[in-house]
């Protein structure tokens, strides 16, 4: 349950940072800055279902 409560904060954070690291007018510092934000995410469709459905 706690994961799927910082889902979004978490998912948030890397399209952030992606924009960031999109922008041509970012510095290079940024750049790097941002791809530490950037995560790919932990996929447990078992568990999302668990939770979705459980009342």
């Amino acid at each position: 349950m706690l994961d799927e409560i910082f889902n979004i904060p978490v998912r948030d954070s890397s399209h952030y940072g992606l924009s960031i690291f999109s922008k041509a007018s970012s510095s290079e510092e940024q750049h790097e800055h941002s791809m530490q934000m950037v995560k790919a995410p932990v996929a447990n469709a078992a568990q999302s279902e668990a939770i979705t459905t459980r009342r």
